[in-house]
């Protein structure tokens, strides 16, 4: 079977694409393992699976691109391969958006506990100094 120039092209970035994807899900469970990330363990697994169905969605897009062609199988087959495809892009989608609703919740605890440290810090230094007056203005003019 000979393979177009475009097809070669196309699997060589999709390669590319698909070793960076599962290099970045390694680093982030290794990252998470040395405590040095501040997701959950709960986000892990989601990111994990979303690495997962990433590289899956890959491999049968790159299986698509060199050998579901038409002539080379009944159209009936290639319809369902392609609809394998865009049911697990779907599914990679919701997944993508579960880790979104997970960051936002991480962001919003950190944003309670930067408000809650700003205001224990007021309150300290109100305790410490006293309520200040009314800021008084200065006049740094030299008479």
């Amino acid at each position: 079977m000979q393979h177009s120039v475009s097809q070669i092209v196309a699997v060589s970035l999709l390669g590319g694409l698909g070793f960076v994807v599962g290099l970045l899900t390694v680093y982030e469970v290794w990252q998470w393992r040395r405590r040095r990330s501040p997701i959950s363990l709960r986000q892990l697994v989601v990111r994990v699976i979303g690495g997962v169905l990433l590289l899956g969605l890959l491999c049968k897009v790159l299986g698509g691109l060199l050998y579901v062609q038409p002539g080379m199988q009944p159209a009936r087959l290639i319809l369902n391969y392609w609809a394998e495809c865009v049911a697990l892009g779907w599914l990679l989608l919701f997944v993508v958006l579960i880790d979104l609703r997970l960051v936002l919740k991480i962001r919003r605890r950190q944003q309670q506990t930067v408000a809650e440290i700003t205001n224990k810090l007021i309150e300290t230094f109100r305790a410490e100094h006293g309520q200040p007056d009314a800021v008084r203005p200065t006049d740094s003019r030299a008479d």
